[in-house]
């Protein structure tokens, strides 16, 4: 759980550097206006009054390679009261491009060197994520397979304790007529104490194995959850290896956690 939220957490750590290189929308509305003594007679007007509205809309992008591109649109109003202005209300509208790149310093791949780091933590992280499924899985598959050899061998021991107790009458039906010492029954009767000693550890180990798979699977979370039964359903299996060591190698590194986040390190440390 632990390294999921760490994996989340470096996610956000991804989308913020990312965010370096996202666009940005700019807006800016502006109005003024002017009333003074008129000081032409060509306004015919006593007091001169003027006024301006402006609108102006942008968007940026900046550029993995440091410098960044633009556009930017303004709208402009204006007006007076001027006998001489011909066109009342008179607008005006302009359209610019922008483009600015950094020759020296700040130029090239050094501005996604951020970004590439945090991308490797995450990949490091989802790697880390991996393993603890991959050894959680191994952890229930041990720890079934434990389950299986724990009844196997308290089945075994059942067996043995019949065959101890068959001896045991045995030995108490030579002795009863005379054809069997009495020490003979005296060691049968220590080899089936012995045996269910054996089963009563037996059982024990049964009883571990299962509250091991329990946990493991968080069944033991649930109401009631230690008194669910456990039953295999498979058995072992052997099965020949085919396969060759180089390539049983090359696999296992290829699966292997710490192998991985260092190859992840070393490329982050050579940006």
């Amino acid at each position: 759980r632990s390294a999921q939220l760490a994996a989340q957490m470096q996610e956000q750590a991804v989308v913020q550097e990312a965010s370096r290189f996202g666009r940005t929308l700019s807006a800016n509305l502006s109005q003024q206006s002017t009333r003074s003594p008129s000081s032409s007679k060509l306004e015919q007007v006593q007091t001169s009054t003027s006024g301006a509205q402006a609108l102006s809309l942008g968007v940026s992008q900046a550029l993995a390679t440091g410098g960044s591109v633009g556009v930017d649109f303004r709208n402009t109003r204006s007006s007076s009261n001027a006998a001489f202005q011909v066109l009342n209300p008179l607008y005006q509208s302009g359209l610019t491009l922008r483009l600015s790149q950094p020759l020296l310093q700040g130029r090239g791949s050094v501005n996604r060197i951020g970004l590439q780091v945090a991308t490797n933590a995450l990949s490091a992280d989802r790697i880390g994520v991996e393993g603890q499924r991959r050894d959680l899985e191994a952890q229930v598959g041990q720890a079934y397979w434990a389950l299986v050899l724990a009844r196997q061998t308290r089945a075994m021991k059942q067996q043995l304790l019949a065959g101890a107790q068959r001896v045991l009458e045995t030995m108490q039906a030579r002795a009863e007529v005379g054809a069997g010492a009495r020490s003979a029954v005296l060691e049968a009767r220590v080899g089936v104490a012995q045996r269910q000693q054996d089963i009563v550890s037996a059982q024990g180990n049964l009883r571990q194995a299962e509250d091991q798979l329990r946990s493991l699977l968080g069944v033991d979370q649930e109401p009631g959850g230690w008194q669910v039964g456990l039953v295999p359903t498979e058995s072992p299996e052997l099965v020949a290896f085919a396969g060759e060591a180089e390539t049983g190698v090359s696999h296992a590194l290829e699966r292997d956690v710490g192998y991985r986040q260092a190859e992840l390190a070393v490329k982050s440390a050579m940006l």
